[in-house]
């Protein structure tokens, strides 16, 4: 496995490891070519999540990706994408299946739009080498309370809510914070429907 990504993900709080058989079992069940430098490093970490640089990055298990992707009903809002992790601010991170290879976007889970899709790289290297600046900060612990949450802000920009106001903010579950997204992605729809006609 690349050494770089290694050390990037070296402050990571790691999910419990899997065997690889259920691993295999998962990647077929999934059917994408998904990208070997990714699959690799589920023989390091299980997904986890923790700070790059100063930048905070989650990596779903290998086990919640179908579950988390069915969630979030990325099929029916962006149906070009696979979603593998967050920011945990909002902000997923996903492989667009329709180039080839695969490229990496971020995109907010609200509204979860192509045209907000920004590019993150053509490989994981690229990916986590976006994150860092070269510094590690070992300032920037993980509050163990906040792992497993998504920052979602009560009244989502898109429609008007404030980005900087604390009011506007919750901490939610993963899980939880799904059905927030499917909520707010099925008004975005409907409203693009009516400016349409």
């Amino acid at each position: 496995m690349n050494s770089q990504i290694i050390k990037f993900l070296e402050g990571f709080e790691k999910n419990l490891t899997i065997e690889s058989a259920m691993i295999q079992q998962v990647i077929k069940a999934i059917n994408l070519d998904l990208p070997s430098e990714y699959l690799e490093i589920f023989s390091f970490i299980n997904g986890g999540e923790g700070f790059i640089s100063d930048n905070y990055c989650r990596l779903y298990s290998i086990e919640d990706l179908m579950p988390l992707n069915e969630s979030f009903s990325v099929k029916e809002f962006a149906p070009e994408l696979f979603i593998f992790g967050s920011n945990g601010g909002g902000e997923a991170f996903a492989f667009n299946t329709t180039s080839s290879p695969f490229s990496i976007v971020e995109i907010p889970f609200i509204p979860m739009d192509m045209k907000w899709a920004k590019l993150l790289g053509n490989t994981m290297s690229e990916f986590f080498s976006h994150f860092s600046t070269g510094v590690k900060n070992n300032s920037s612990q993980i509050n163990k309370d906040l792992i497993g949450k998504e920052i979602h802000e009560i009244h989502p920009v898109v429609f008007g809510g404030s980005p900087l106001d604390p009011k506007n903010k919750v901490l939610v579950p993963v899980k939880d914070y799904a059905e927030l997204v499917v909520f707010w992605n099925k008004i975005w729809q409907s409203k693009k429907e009516v400016v349409a006609k």
